[in-house]
């Protein structure tokens, strides 16, 4: 049985729901990582034929310990989209503003809770039996996504696929030209894992890793690791070179 970890789930209707049903739900023993704790309800309606599945009300960041984070007006129905512990800069007066204001929601409304949180290497110590092969890692984190990537020891990790949004690196309209991008795949390839190119071509713009897939309605990007790579499949697969 494959085992998957899902940080950042919501109410499960996302792109990790139509995995498993392509792949089988019995096939799979999943972790939900969800700090929402009105999701949980909305979790185990939506995955009721998964059995082997565990949901986890915590968050995952680049620290352990409680952290405030900021919920939309959506947070007591357990559908919080934009919920997320980060701030940023508004570019439009230089103010400090939650994820949740600067994607468009009012501040009256935005729910600011205090939740556990550990790090990915603190989760999979205390929660996941040591040598359990991960077979896809999915983080969809609101902003901090690049930074739990860069910020992982995957060393002692056994990691086949990882799949993360790159959008909101370096703010709400980063992108791969940010340093948190670039942190997190240079860890990424040191740690052995490949950019998946399956689904367009890379462009490379002098100084930087700067494909834009927004425009084409994608903000994922997905790694391999080399050990998974079949021979007839490694021309799918890139290492990013940062000048």
């Amino acid at each position: 049985m494959k085992t998957i970890i899902q940080i950042g789930t919501a109410d499960g209707d996302d792109e990790v729901f139509s995995y498993l049903q392509n792949n089988g739900f019995n096939n799979y023993n999943v972790y939900f990582i969800e700090p929402n704790i009105y999701s949980k309800p909305l979790i185990e309606e939506r995955y009721e034929n998964l059995k082997n599945k565990k949901i986890f009300p915590i968050a995952i960041t680049y620290d352990d310990g409680d952290i405030d984070m900021f919920f939309d007006s959506n947070y007591e129905t357990g559908r919080s989209y934009h919920s997320s512990v980060r701030e940023s800069l508004s570019e439009d007066d230089g103010q400090m503003y939650s994820f949740p204001e600067l994607l468009g929601h009012k501040k009256e409304e935005i729910k600011k809770v205090r939740v556990p949180c550990l790090t990915l290497n603190t989760f999979m110590l205390k929660y996941v039996q040591p040598d359990t092969e991960i077979e896809h890692l999915f983080i969809d984190a609101e902003g901090c996504d690049c930074d739990i990537v860069s910020k992982t020891d995957f060393s002692n990790l056994i990691i086949n696929n990882i799949t993360f949004e790159y959008i909101h690196a370096g703010g709400v309209n980063g992108g791969m030209g940010k340093r948190e991008f670039k942190n997190a795949v240079e860890n990424l390839q040191e740690n052995d894992f490949y950019l998946q190119n399956t689904e367009t071509e890379l462009d490379y713009n002098g100084s930087t890793f700067t494909k834009d897939w927004i425009s084409e309605g994608g903000y994922n990007v997905t790694f391999a690791h080399k050990r998974t790579i079949s021979l007839d499949k490694k021309d799918d697969y890139v290492k990013v070179d940062f000048k």
